[in-house]
């Protein structure tokens, strides 16, 4: 059901982790899917600090 709903929109299993979840009496397994959201830069830059960020800009506008 809930795997192939998200097959069809894209995403495609990349992994189960087995007896991680617990409800209703009984252990069940997590399947983990994947999917992406844009291109990848093949030279992305470089990762700029926290503390270089904030410098420039409050907390407020980075997460906004």
């Amino acid at each position: 059901g809930s795997i192939l709903f998200h097959e069809k929109l894209g995403y495609r299993h990349v992994g189960t982790f087995y007896n991680s979840g617990y409800k209703f009496d009984e252990w069940f397994d997590m399947s983990w899917m994947e999917k992406s959201l844009g291109e990848h830069n093949l030279n992305p830059g470089k990762v700029i600090e926290i503390s270089k960020l904030l410098e420039k800009f409050t907390f407020e506008e980075l997460i906004s």
